[in-house]
């Protein structure tokens, strides 16, 4: 085995620990909305948008979205963190793999 065989076997490993972490806040915060006040219940979206994009228009997208959250200034007298959850790929299933 390579050493690019190793470290793409890490980053999967990585990544599919990172998507079941992922999961379970998800599935966390979808049990605790029922509970949540109103001003929070209409902050909250669990959304999927499909969209048909190339590779480069979806790296543009995505770089956008990035901006826009990192350039959210944090409300210091905020009481609460606000977890935003961003997962953009390709749909599975597609014969996309190499």
């Amino acid at each position: 085995m390579s050493a690019r065989d190793v470290d793409q076997e890490a980053e999967a490993g990585y990544l599919q620990t990172v998507a079941l972490m992922y999961g379970e806040m998800l599935a966390q915060a979808a049990a605790e909305r029922p509970f949540l006040p109103s001003d929070w219940n209409e902050a909250v979206t669990l959304s999927d948008w499909p969209l048909r994009l190339t590779p480069n228009s979806a790296r543009r997208l995505l770089e956008a979205l990035i901006e826009v959250i990192e350039n959210t200034p944090e409300d210091p007298d905020a009481q609460a963190t606000y977890t935003i959850q961003l997962g953009a790929f390709p749909r599975t299933g597609q014969g996309l793999e190499e």
